[in-house]
């Protein structure tokens, strides 16, 4: 590991479904705590999962190799979520990534990210409110993330509206102020907006590599499996 030029490794694990390979976590975080110990590094880790596998087991697994965070995605209220975020035998996921939000939240920081559209803004606010009386205290941030078109072309194409699938960016603004006030009267916490990133790309980040499931590394998460972007 090239830590030389750095202070600490950062491991983001993410990809699929991580925790469908915990025992490899665990075996590749124990090789990079050994690494940074013997080079007087600090090490550090985050996982993003869409919540079904992060039983209170896993997570006290996962806090175990220096795992501190997680974030899970929602799309709204159960019936806007089981739609999208569905098992692979179509079954449902929202109740049990909550049962596990609230079991796995005294090992983790849990973070929530909810997707904001227009077609689900309702059920946005309705999502609120049910995490806002069930797992308000389990949640250490909750913030909204837009869905901006990201297929558009030309300068901030990716921020024009569309009435039935995005907002705009102004749009989307007057839209967060209300969700997060709603969020912060149930004491839930959404953390500085102007500190999102809403896809940031990796690549533009100083000392940050992609790896791919062969080992390759790109700079970017869209370049995964593109053999003329490995380095």
């Amino acid at each position: 590991v090239g830590l030389a030029a750095y202070d600490s490794l950062h491991v983001q694990w993410f990809g699929g479904e991580p925790l469908l390979n915990l025992e490899m976590i665990e075996t590749l975080s124990a090789r990079f705590s050994d690494e940074t110990v013997r080079q007087g590094k600090d090490y550090s880790a985050e996982i993003i999962t869409n919540g079904v596998l992060l039983s209170e087991d896993a997570a006290r697994r996962l806090a175990a190799v220096n795992v501190r965070e997680a974030q899970i995605t929602l799309e709204g209220m159960q019936t806007f979520h089981d739609k999208v975020r569905f098992t692979n035998e179509h079954g449902k996921s929202f109740d049990k990534i909550l049962q596990n939000v609230a079991s796995a939240s005294p090992h983790l920081n849990i973070n929530v990210r909810v997707h904001v559209a227009p077609y689900n803004l309702d059920s946005v606010h309705e999502l609120i409110d049910h995490l806002g009386t069930s797992v308000a205290k389990s949640i250490t941030r909750l913030y909204f993330s837009p869905l901006f078109n990201y297929q558009a072309e030309g300068k901030l194409a990716q921020y024009l509206i569309d009435r039935r699938k995005f907002m705009g960016a102004r749009e989307f603004a007057e839209v967060q102020i209300e969700l997060i006030r709603r969020a912060n009267s149930y004491g839930i916490e959404t953390g500085d907006p102007l500190k999102a990133s809403y896809g940031l790309c990796l690549a533009m980040l100083h000392g940050t590599d992609v790896v791919g499931p062969t080992g390759a590394l790109t700079n970017c998460y869209l370049d995964i499996n593109v053999e003329s972007k490995a380095h």
